[in-house]
């Protein structure tokens, strides 16, 4: 997998995963992956582009 740059994950990544739909269809096709690593990689953009951080996830109820 290559590296992103810095430039690519604000200004296109990140706005795209703060929609929730959006979100959820990165992370299932990153399931489809045989290496578990590009999920954990995924879930990680989803928190940063919403400014999460674990503790609220571990927190958070519908």
């Amino acid at each position: 997998m290559g590296k992103r740059s810095i430039k690519y994950e604000k200004d296109y990544l990140y706005p795209r995963l703060r929609d929730p739909k959006k979100a959820a269809s990165y992370l299932n096709e990153c399931l489809q992956d045989e290496d578990p690593a590009v999920f954990f990689i995924a879930f990680r953009d989803v928190i940063k582009a919403n400014s999460l951080n674990i503790n609220k996830l571990a927190n958070f109820h519908d």
